[in-house]
């Protein structure tokens, strides 16, 4: 399992250098891009795009803006356009991909529990960790017609208990409580060929 974005795992970091482009607007990294998006205001985005702001600085500096509305809602597929780009330019995409099949875990030590794991508690719901795992997937495209016919009967058996998000964000919580039930249970479903 990797359980932190330093030493060999610090390029899995939204810090680390690369160019991304979010609103025709070059950033200097993930975390630049992303925090960009926290605000409708040009000087802010302009500031996020200043080649001489660290993505330390920027981020201090978000936390003491008015967030765009809905910002709760919108966070997530931010980070996923951000994430796409910076994993499909090298070195980046390699070293995802020799990655295998690892857990990946955003342990950190500042509390963050939405996008990664408190690593004094152990408590959080890793949601970096699951986009970059997600996004390694979509690299990797190596599903075999059965695994691809699993997750489909699977994500229909979490449709038909209840659930109304999209297939991308089903994936993304397999590793989460209720969902993953759901899906064990719809694997058995299939092995014993009720299905």
């Amino acid at each position: 399992m990797i359980d932190k974005f330093r030493g060999d795992y610090g390029w899995l970091s939204n810090f680390a250098p690369v160019t991304i482009t979010l609103n025709k607007v070059t950033y200097a990294s993930v975390e630049h891009a992303y925090m960009s998006a926290k605000s409708d205001s040009k000087e802010w985005k302009m500031l996020c795009a200043d080649p001489k702001m660290t993505a330390g600085e920027v981020k201090r500096l978000s936390k003491l803006l008015t967030l765009v509305d809905d910002w709760d809602n919108r966070k997530v597929d931010v980070m996923r356009s951000c994430l796409m780009q910076k994993f499909h330019m090298e070195p980046y995409r390699t070293k995802l991909i020799n990655t295998g099949t690892e857990y990946i875990k955003e342990g950190n030590t500042w509390g963050d529990t939405f996008w990664g794991v408190d690593a004094n508690t152990g408590e959080g719901d890793n949601n970096l960790g699951k986009l970059i795992m997600y996004v390694r997937l979509m690299l990797t495209d190596k599903f075999t017609y059965n695994e691809l016919k699993h997750l489909a009967v699977n994500f229909a058996i979490s449709c038909e208990k209840g659930y109304g998000k999209s297939f991308d964000e089903w994936y993304m919580g397999l590793t989460d409580g209720y969902w993953r039930e759901v899906a064990h249970a719809g694997f058995k479903k299939e092995l014993n060929g009720d299905v």
